[in-house]
């Protein structure tokens, strides 16, 4: 299997587990659906994340990172500038980018809008993993919100 095929039967399986996990919630989608919908058998999933959970995680991730970076990207910002950040100034720069990702209608984009909303209704423990992903941005905001 070619480098190229990994990779693509990686994205199949994320992208079949974003759409599912979106629609149905953690609960309500099952392995055997995201197998379906990717097109994959039960090996390859279990060769690239384990586990249900894990493949959430990986989800959470993948839509999480280019928010948090981001983010963090401008507060840096902020933070680099000779003038004292505003409030205002911070919390835009901590509510813009996942704003962004609503305003692009592209289904790619309407499927994380919807997965980070089902990541908010989801029970604590499910909940709990979509907020490890953006303690980082969290903490720096709370802190330069403290200064």
């Amino acid at each position: 299997m070619s480098k190229n095929s990994i990779i693509d039967t990686k994205e199949q399986i994320l992208n079949a587990a974003e759409k599912l996990f979106a629609s149905l919630g953690f609960a309500g989608t099952s392995l055997r659906a995201i197998i379906r919908e990717a097109d994959v058998n039960l090996a390859a999933v279990h060769y690239h994340f384990g586990s249900k959970e894990e493949l959430f995680i990986a989800v959470i991730r993948r839509v999480a990172q280019p928010i948090v970076e981001e983010q963090m990207r401008q507060l840096s910002i902020l933070e680099d500038s000779e003038d004292l950040p505003s409030v205002s100034e911070i919390v835009a720069a901590v509510i813009t980018p996942p704003l962004q990702i609503i305003q692009d209608s592209s289904e790619e984009c309407l499927i994380h809008a919807k997965f980070m909303g089902r990541c908010r209704t989801e029970p604590y423990p499910i909940q709990r993993l979509a907020e490890a992903e953006f303690s980082r941005t969290h903490q720096r905001f709370l802190d330069m919100m403290q200064k």
